[in-house]
Order: structure tokens, then sequence, then C-alpha cells
């Protein structure tokens, strides 16, 4: 069976590298408009390899069907046999882009969310899946409605199913 990408999860990987791509592109031009006899090989190679990172963060997500659980990172992607998963948390984001800090000052961690899962016994956690508080609530529905028998566990900053609709109907 195809298996459906849950929709939201790739989005903060767009942004991201989007905005990474205009930052360093747009600093590799002063260089090249400065010198215009020779040929930027260097500057070329650094934006080609920018914008195939930008490329790459479309293939990017969490990937769901009634067998298996994807989760594309930004290197490769892991599977996962539903019936494996034990425990489905959305944590605070705590990876490479804010140091692997846990700490309410940082805005990655209170409002970014990432996918920890308990698979086998063993934790693992996914910085590259990160996403926001919405799409955290789609990450959890599209499985849970899959897969039932996966517990829901809140981490420090995660969240129970439940807790932020209350807050929205307000």
């Amino acid at each position: 069976m195809k298996l459906e990408r849950i929709k939201g999860t790739r989005r903060a990987s767009i942004c991201f590298a989007l905005i990474f791509n205009v930052c360093f592109d747009a600093a590799l031009v002063v260089p090249v408009t400065s010198d215009p006899g020779s040929f930027p090989w260097v500057e070329l190679g650094i934006a080609s390899a920018l914008l195939l990172w930008l490329m790459r963060a479309f293939f990017m997500g969490i990937l769901i069907n009634d067998r298996k659980l994807r989760v594309h990172g930004w290197y490769h992607y892991r599977d996962f046999p539903l019936e494996s998963i034990e425990r489905l948390e959305i944590d605070g984001y705590s990876g490479g882009l804010n140091g692997y800090l846990q700490s309410n000052i940082d805005p990655f961690y209170r409002f970014g969310r990432m996918l920890v899962l308990r698979v086998n016994g063993k934790e693992k956690e996914f910085p590259t899946a990160l996403f926001s508080r919405r799409t955290a609530d789609r990450v959890q529905e599209s499985l849970l409605a899959v897969a039932p028998w996966i517990r829901l566990t809140s981490g420090e900053h995660g969240s129970v199913r439940g807790k932020r609709a209350k807050r929205r109907q307000r």
C-alpha cells in the first residue's frame, strides 16, 4: 500500500532550507559581481550544493500507511512497522538548530515540536521531523487512526491529545 505524507510535516524543513539558501546565495553573489574577470567556480559549486539541499527538503516529512511509519530526514529515512511502535511523544524541538538545548528561553524548544517514538523498547528522537503544534496534532491523529494501541505521552513541552483542542475552542 502507498505511503501518504502527513500534511505539514515537511513545511519547516522547506522554510529553513529556503531561508538558508536566500541568505547564503545572496552572500555568494557579492564576490562574484565584484570580480568579473574570472569564472566563480567555487561560488557556483557552493550555490549548487545549497540548491540541492533545498530540493532535498521537499522529500522530507512523515509518511504513513496501515503497515508502517516512515520518517524522512535530511540524509536518510527510517521505516518502522506499526506493530513495533509502543509510544508516541511530541516533544519540544531539541536538535541541531538550537544546539540540542532544552530551555524555555529557546524559541525552537518552546514553539517547535519534534517526534519521539519508543520502538521495540528503545526511545528514538527525530529532530529532523520539526513541525508546529497544529501539525503535531495531525501526526498524532494520523498515527492513532491506523494504530490505536500506541500510547501517547507528553514530554516537558509536548502535548497529550486534547490539551490544545480545548484552548482552541475558547
